[in-house]
């Protein structure tokens, strides 16, 4: 590994033995199941701001943002807790599934949590294999003293 100062990057040295794609695939082979909410964190905002109450009453009021598989999204939802600061949860949830995430709609809906709204998205599969490198990649990367 080298440092390139004019791109304030890291790159392998031009020599180097170090084969990144079979090191890449050995990680992969080892590596669990991702978690789209953890993977998908750094990503994203995690708060969104309320501007217009902002501007109208001068009080600094955000929901949080988060992005989970439908498996993750019930533990989201249950840990949030409401304050005077953060009001509310966007969840948005990775599913194809239409009716299993309108069955989970439906059940918070019941237990009246007025301030979780949720919003589905399909992440698909190619960006999910992007993210499973991405995590593989970056604990591999945790083994050079450079980047520890």
């Amino acid at each position: 590994m080298i440092f390139k100062k004019y791109k304030k990057t890291f790159a392998l040295f031009e020599g180097s033995d170090f084969d990144i794609e079979a090191e890449l695939a050995e990680s992969l082979k080892t590596s669990s199941v991702i978690s789209i909410a953890n993977v998908m964190q750094p990503f994203l905002p995690s708060e969104i701001v309320a501007k217009r109450h902002y501007f109208e009453t001068g009080t600094l009021r955000w929901t949080e943002l988060r992005i989970c598989s439908l498996d993750e999204a019930d533990s989201l939802v249950e840990a949030f807790k409401p304050n005077a600061s953060s009001f509310g949860l966007l969840v948005i949830v990775d599913t194809n599934d239409e009716a299993k995430f309108e069955v989970l709609v439906n059940r918070y809906g019941e237990k009246h949590y007025p301030h979780v709204i949720f919003g589905r998205i399909s992440i698909g599969a190619e960006l999910n294999e992007h993210l499973s490198e991405y995590l593989a990649f970056g604990k591999h990367l945790t083994k050079f003293e450079c980047f520890a």
